[in-house]
């Protein structure tokens, strides 16, 4: 199950997210995050890519067990809820995913 975002974010807002890996023990023993592969955003309601219009270049990277990255100012539509996938690589050789939804409201 993704990890949600609450309250929701307003459109304008720029904002540090992070995504825990250890959340849901995805981790083994003794293992830890080592570099992120990727993180990509989609639009939970049809998909469409949104990585561009909604995270901020260069701000995604790992700190301990967590991908953190920065919401792009003027990101995203009120009313629509964004899905992030984190793609990571683990000490111990492991490719774990996980993702985090965003939803974003004018308030």
């Amino acid at each position: 199950m993704a990890q949600v975002v609450k309250p929701p974010i307003q459109p304008h807002e720029s904002r540090w997210l992070t995504i825990n890996f250890d959340a849901k023990d995805a981790l083994l023993a003794g293992d830890s995050l080592a570099s992120l592969t990727s993180l990509v955003c989609t639009k939970v309601s049809d998909g469409t890519d949104a990585t561009t219009a909604m995270v901020e270049t260069a701000s995604p990277s790992v700190i301990g067990n967590k991908a953190t990255f920065l919401k792009k100012k003027d990101g995203g539509t009120h009313g629509e809820d964004y899905k992030y996938t984190a793609l990571v690589h683990t000490t111990l050789g492991e490719d774990l995913e996980e993702d985090l939804i965003v939803e974003i409201r004018e308030t």
